[in-house]
Formats: C-alpha cells, sequence, structure tokens
C-alpha cells in the first residue's frame, strides 16, 4: 500500500473513531437526569427500590432545578406506591380467604387462619399510616399547600415484600409460636415514621 493511501485510510479511521466517541458522548448526555422528561424518568424510578426513590434520588442537590425535579417525580413515584400498596394488601388478604375456603385439614386451617390474622396487623398498620398521612399526602385541596411526599422508601419496601410472601409463601409470615419477626419490624417501622412524620413534616404544614 502507498504511503498517500496509508495517510487516507489512517484518516477515515481517526474520523470514523470521532464521529463515535461524539455519537457517544450525545447518547449519555441525553441520558441524564437533567434531559430525561419526567414520564420517562417516572419510569426509570419505579424500578429502583422505594428506600433509593426516597433518599439518592428525592434529594438529588447538584442544583435547584435538578432538585425540584427529581423531588416532584419521586413524590409521584412514592404516593403512587402508598397508594397501590393498600390494594396489593387486600388483594393479599382475599387470596389467603380463598385459600381458607378450599383447605381439607384442620391443620392447614389453623395455619392460614394465622396467616390471615397477621396480614389484618399489616393492614391495622396500614390504615393507621394513612390516617396520619393522607390528608397531607393525597390532599383534597393541594393549593392549599405543597403535596408531602411519603418518603419513607425503606417500609414500602418492607410492605412489598411481606405482601410478595403472603402470595407467594404464605407460611413464610410464620414463625415457630408468633409471626415472622419481619412483621414486628414493619410495626415497628410504622410507628416510628408516624412519630417523625407527625413531629416533623405536619409541624412544617402547619405551623
Amino acid at each position: 500500500m502507498s504511503p498517500n493511501k496509508r495517510r487516507r485510510t489512517s484518516s477515515r479511521c481517526e474520523e470514523q473513531k470521532n464521529m463515535q466517541k461524539h455519537t457517544a458522548d450525545e447518547c449519555f448526555y441525553y441520558h441524564t437526569l437533567d434531559t430525561l422528561p419526567p414520564e420517562v424518568l417516572e419510569i426509570v424510578l419505579r424500578l429502583l427500590p422505594l428506600h433509593d426513590v426516597a433518599t439518592a434520588v428525592r434529594l438529588v442537590s447538584r442544583s435547584y432545578d435538578l432538585f425540584r425535579r427529581c423531588l416532584n417525580v419521586a413524590t409521584i413515584v412514592l404516593n403512587a406506591s402508598f397508594l397501590i400498596a393498600g390494594t396489593k394488601l387486600e388483594n393479599a388478604m382475599k387470596h389467603i380467604e380463598s385459600m381458607i375456603m378450599k383447605v381439607k385439614t384442620g391443620a392447614d386451617l389453623l395455619t392460614f387462619s394465622r396467616v390471615f390474622n397477621i396480614l389484618e396487623m399489616v393492614m391495622a398498620q396500614y390504615k393507621m399510616l394513612r390516617a396520619v398521612t393522607w390528608r397531607y399526602t393525597h390532599p383534597s385541596k393541594p393549593e392549599k399547600f405543597s403535596r408531602l411526599c411519603f418518603y419513607a422508601g425503606s417500609l414500602l419496601d418492607n410492605l412489598n415484600s411481606l405482601l410478595h410472601r403472603a402470595i407467594n409463601c404464605p407460611v413464610s409470615l410464620l414463625g415457630l409460636q408468633r409471626p415472622d419477626s419481619n412483621i414486628f419490624f414493619f410495626i415497628s417501622d410504622c410507628k416510628r415514621f408516624m412519630n417523625y412524620f407527625e413531629k416533623i413534616s405536619e409541624c412544617r404544614v402547619n405551623r
């Protein structure tokens, strides 16, 4: 190959590399939190653990605009997850009720009745959470104050995990003599969050 042809070939290769690098840079730029449409960002956030949405995403503070953007979308995702959790819980209880109707032994009846009682405990906690937070996270007249975020992401993750177990392996919610320890951890988290929400978030609105 002649020297001139080598130089032309080398030049074309360099141009192709530069174009590929430029394209890669553009792809990277257009897939940041700053540039994603809110609807797409919401879809992405729904794939993350809710604990991460409530902390790493919701509290992004590189710039004020980015902070408001992430806060608003994270609030939508977390509040919607809290709302959907109630429906999931009702469905789980109906599922266990249907299994109780189908049992053939006294032992199975006792087992699934205990599972149902555990879900009633969880439902009682969920209703208390709603009683404390609902008028702030889902206000009927949002113009009176800014909608607050149900920012207990880890609590929602734990609840979703419990409901998944209730549907797919109900007996896993049972301990030897009492409910599985995760049930008590969930109840404790609920109480801790409600106390914090009332003292901090609610006071900011009502002061």
